[in-house]
């Protein structure tokens, strides 16, 4: 939700921007090694809404790196 709101505050020019999960998806990948490995990966759609403007963005995560979460499609802004 952070790389969210960063996003966000940076687009609309707006420190007050807030967030809301809209959808969470983890990624099941296939295995390679022969284990089992738990999912890492997800996959988020969450609105900003801040001074006046509200967006979508579709965020993803690898778990095992931290910080590694990478803003991705950005839905066409909306007045609120």
């Amino acid at each position: 939700m952070k790389a969210a709101q960063l996003r966000g505050d940076s687009d609309f020019g707006c420190l007050t921007a807030t967030t809301e999960v809209l959808r969470q998806e983890t990624i099941e990948e296939g295995q390679t090694t022969g284990g089992h490995e738990p999912p890492h990966r997800a996959v988020y759609s969450i609105a900003v809404s801040g001074c006046g403007k509200r967006t979508t963005y579709d965020i993803s995560c690898d778990g095992r790196k931290k910080g590694s979460c990478v803003v991705g499609t950005v839905q066409t802004p909306a007045r609120e």
